[in-house]
């Protein structure tokens, strides 16, 4: 992919991973006490609306430059359709979470609390309707990254190629 110099891909790639790994880590720890930590909700929201926006930036170089070269020539048809499969839900999914979250502040009315320092009442977040869509978001690209961690562990343990020169998307 020429990303015409704006932007390494792997810086890119990895800076996604760090934002949205951060979002899902604060995520995760607003689900275990019956109050919101507005600290949390806020970090969760800086770091998932960082990981999405960086989401469409490489969604529109990949419009704009094209894909990502290969990196392996050739592998197993089976092989070829599920990485194609797993990298593009890989750009898609943080755009849904991101669409999403945004619905979550818009529909439940929160936005202005949490912008005042005010965490809103979880029962309020929790009978939005795109909260499903998020949290099922969530659990897909959670699997996603499983998948997608564990194929190129694989590969790197399999001798196919360094594990530094997988992440060149």
């Amino acid at each position: 992919m020429n990303t015409a110099g704006l932007i390494n891909p792997r810086t890119l790639h990895w800076l996604i991973a760090a934002s949205i790994g951060l979002a899902f880590a604060t995520g995760h720890a607003m689900t275990f006490p019956n109050q919101i930590n507005i600290t949390l909700l806020r970090l969760h929201l800086g770091f998932g609306f960082l990981g999405g926006i960086l989401a469409l930036v490489r969604l529109a170089i990949w419009f704009v430059a094209g894909p990502p070269p290969r990196v392996f020539a050739e592998q197993a048809a089976v092989l070829e359709i599920g990485s194609k499969l797993v990298h593009g839900l890989l750009r898609l999914v943080p755009i849904v979470l991101l669409v999403s979250g945004a619905g979550m502040l818009v529909v439940s009315g929160a936005a202005p609390l949490i912008l005042a320092g005010t965490a809103p009442d979880p029962a309020q977040l929790a009978q939005v309707p795109p909260r499903n869509l998020h949290h099922l978001a969530a659990a897909i690209l959670l699997f996603l990254i499983v998948l997608h961690s564990g194929a190129a562990l694989w590969h790197w343990l399999a001798g196919h190629k360094p594990i530094t020169k997988l992440t060149a998307e």
